[in-house]
């Protein structure tokens, strides 16, 4: 008798876990059960982590040769190792059971080449520069859907340049001290998708200015999910409700910045969460709220 109590406690626990957060968040990610998800990083080459150190100075590195043989490869793409590790870890913890793969972009060229036949969910880490699928989301999607993604990124003055609010241009620089990150930004975005044939897949972007915001953009994203302050909560809630919670109305989208301390949080940027339809048409702002 014992053991059956146990394990109905063991039931109970589990649905109320499901019913509390997992459910919410795959509604709000929605992702439909019977695709698959890709998750896609960039392709990194010595030659470029000198090149890039070099040109940005983003790294606490001596500019010596043996010191950026040494410790570029590992230092400059840190933040997206451990990003790459983390999304992995969620989509694996929410959606077990799904199919779900990694690549390098160079081993995908052809959805850079043509993104309108992807037949999987796409999860893309990393910025342009190392990541040719962002580079294809950012050029595909801000000439589409300029509401909810009309974001690119400057190289090589490492800033993000957000046009999603009309007549109005905002830069979001990074803040370098002793050669190194001290703070950082970066942009999260669940896009709708750009096959006509498999209107239920997403694409969800994750990059930054440098590799810190890049790994913060994904922490920010996770607050957006599960944080329980109100800021979080009331962000949350919006999307649900212009979901529909009983019914489910519809699919919305989202974009917003992240900003990220080095020794500090990871934070969604006031004011700069877009919500839309999957036409791209603006259903909500936070900064018109």
């Amino acid at each position: 008798m014992l053991d059956v109590l146990v394990d109905l406690y063991g039931v109970i626990k589990y649905a109320w876990k499901f019913y509390r957060e997992i459910h919410p968040v795959r509604r709000i990610m929605g992702i439909d059960s019977s695709t698959g998800i890709m998750i896609i990083t960039g392709n990194v080459r010595l030659g470029e982590y000198v090149s890039r150190v070099l040109s940005s100075r983003e790294l606490g590195l001596e500019n010596s040769v043996v010191t950026l043989l040494n410790e570029a490869p590992f230092a400059m793409i840190s933040g997206d190792i451990i990003t790459y590790g983390e999304v992995y870890h969620f989509f694996r913890t929410l959606y077990s059971g799904k199919k779900i793969t990694s690549y390098f972009s160079d081993d995908v060229r052809g959805i850079s080449e043509n993104i309108q036949g992807i037949t999987q969910n796409i999860v893309s880490i990393g910025g342009p520069l190392w990541n040719s699928v962002t580079k294809t989301i950012i050029n595909y999607y801000s000439k589409l859907y300029p509401h909810l993604f009309n974001i690119s990124v400057e190289i090589p003055r490492v800033c993000i340049v957000d046009r999603r609010f009309p007549d109005e241009e905002i830069r979001y620089k990074p803040d370098f001290e002793n050669h190194g990150t001290k703070m950082d930004f970066g942009v999260v975005a669940k896009l709708p998708s750009p096959n006509p044939d498999e209107t239920k897949l997403k694409v969800i972007v994750l990059f930054g200015c440098t590799t810190l915001g890049v790994l913060g953009s994904f922490y920010a994203f996770k607050r957006l999910l599960y944080d329980k302050t109100r800021v979080y909560r009331n962000l949350r809630n919006e999307i649900l409700r212009l979901k529909g919670r009983i019914i489910r109305r519809r699919d919305v989208f989202f974009s917003f910045i992240t900003k990220t301390l080095r020794n500090g949080p990871s934070t969604i940027v006031n004011g700069s969460m877009i919500i839309t339809d999957s036409d791209g048409d603006v259903l909500w702002s936070q900064k018109s709220s």
